[in-house]
């Protein structure tokens, strides 16, 4: 039987959608789902957080056009990312649909820029900071990818980079729909958020390891070589639950959101599943574990605000 997974380009799928699956593999998929859970959740805590959660169900429009929003931002950086990265995938993933000429560049680039444009707009509707936040979370999507900036190219900025858009930029963005950003309680769980991206954002360099280094991209294992930078990752993983932990020392969070200590077992994953792959992922055990986590701090911290 043909391999169903990624690697094979989803001939099942393809088979009944055909081109279509192309386009929808530029987003990869299962990256942007936390992001729909960010933003569907993220205004969920705030009006939880300020004490009005019935409004969720009379708001469920905004919560649900939130979310598709910070996904379609999502799936405009892998879009980018895909036509950026033509060179480099055609060493390490030849299976992606520009690295092997099923798509162009032009048509992935035409199809980023139709996403922003629909992206910045909804979210522009939506309310002026959030608009704005959204549009810096693009720019940053858009431009660690593509010249003149091309952040991924630069280490350690290339980590911070993605953790900050990824980390405290959509907390903040979600909050401004309905509350006060200049409120402690997004930039903590932001900051949470950060360092747990910047602690596993690398895994997904991993297989690229070559092709990175021919193409003058520095990563974290480029840069210290995989095992190396593996045992840094799993040196570093404490960081995001000593943070909490201060928080809460600081009573800055109420002790509901120790309940973020259950992402312990993910990162115990993380630590173990970095050189660990199957058909069904594009990277490592790791790479996947990061975005379960990033989706799990969303919901960790309504169920943490509802029991307090």
């Amino acid at each position: 039987m043909d391999d169903p997974g990624i690697k094979s380009g989803y001939p099942l799928a393809r088979k009944y959608f055909g081109r279509l699956v192309d386009y929808v593999m530029l987003t990869r998929p299962f990256t942007i789902l936390p992001a729909f859970i960010a933003g569907c959740f993220g205004v969920m805590i705030q009006l939880a957080w300020d004490g009005t959660a019935d409004r969720i169900l009379t708001e469920w429009a905004t919560i649900v056009y939130v979310g598709i929003t910070l996904m379609l931002g999502q799936a405009v950086g892998q879009i980018f990312n895909n036509a950026a990265d033509v060179g480099p995938d055609k060493m390490s993933k030849p299976y992606r649909p520009v690295a092997n000429g099923r798509v162009s560049v032009n048509e992935a680039m035409g199809l980023g820029l139709a996403l922003t444009l629909i992206a910045v707009g909804r979210a522009l509707t939506l309310g002026a900071m959030f608009g704005a936040i959204v549009s810096v979370i693009l720019f940053m999507a858009i431009f660690y990818n593509l010249e003149p900036i091309r952040a991924k190219r630069w280490f350690p900025w290339n980590l911070m980079w993605m953790a900050t858009s990824r980390g405290v930029l959509p907390f903040l963005a979600t909050w401004s729909l309905f509350g006060d950003i200049a409120d402690p309680l997004p930039w903590i769980l932001g900051t949470f958020t950060t360092l747990w991206v910047i602690n596993w954002q690398a895994a997904k360099d991993f297989p690229d390891v070559e092709a990175d280094r021919a193409y003058q991209i520095k990563t974290l294992p480029v840069k210290y070589g995989a095992k190396r930078a593996a045992r840094y990752m799993v040196y570093l993983s404490p960081i995001p639950f000593a943070f909490l932990w201060v928080m809460y020392e600081l009573e800055l969070v109420q002790v509901t959101f120790l309940l973020l200590f259950l992402l312990v077992p993910v990162a115990v994953l993380n630590c173990i599943g970095m050189f660990r792959t199957t058909k069904y992922l594009e990277n490592n055990i790791t790479w996947a574990g990061m975005y379960i986590g990033l989706a799990m701090i969303y919901i960790l911290a309504i169920i943490a605000i509802s029991l307090g």
